[in-house]
């Protein structure tokens, strides 16, 4: 394939993706607020593993914590997709192998990584906000493969990132010897 037919297919598809990532990290945060607000009791009940009398039970301010707790990971994940956009940037320029993209594939890393862990958090203090003000509380906390399948892709991510240094170094290399 032709190298600049190669590199404008790159920077086309990189400034498509960078639009699709910018729009889910700004909407994804705001939806996922939203629909746990408006989550109807059984559902709310089985996503914080609590007995649903709590969650039909429950008034709007735990509602709305409830619905803010399970927003944060869902910020933590929108920052490390605009993370990624500056790594997009630099492919859109043709650089591939550089600082800039390591920094972006690692802070995604770090963002799946947190996330994750933030989930984790999530689920029992989601069943401790749908406890308040009711006679008897809940706490559960659950680690399946939805909790463990976004660690494995941040450290994915996070190798990926290594190798686009080691290869950085290499392109740095080979430029010297031209």
């Amino acid at each position: 394939m032709d190298p600049d037919l190669r590199r404008d297919r790159i920077a086309r598809w990189s400034r498509i993706l960078s639009l699709a990532v910018q729009m889910t990290a700004l909407v994804l945060p705001l939806v996922s607020f939203i629909a746990v607000l408006f989550m109807s009791a059984g559902d709310l009940a089985t996503a914080a593993h609590v007995p649903q009398a709590l969650a039909e039970g429950a008034a709007t301010l735990p509602r709305i914590l409830v619905a803010a707790l399970a927003t944060v990971p869902v910020l933590i994940f929108s920052w490390g997709l605009m993370a990624v956009r500056s790594a997009l940037a630099s492919f859109q320029r043709g650089v591939y192998f550089s600082a800039s993209v390591f920094r972006a594939f690692r802070r995604m890393a770090v963002a799946l990584f947190v996330s994750a862990l933030a989930r984790l958090v999530v689920v029992p203090l989601s069943g401790l906000a749908l406890s308040l003000g009711q006679d008897k509380g809940s706490l559960s906390l659950a680690i399946g493969t939805s909790e463990l399948l976004p660690l494995l892709l941040a450290a994915g991510f996070w190798l990926l990132a290594w190798i686009f240094t080691e290869a950085a170094e290499v392109e740095a290399e080979n430029k010297q010897f031209v």
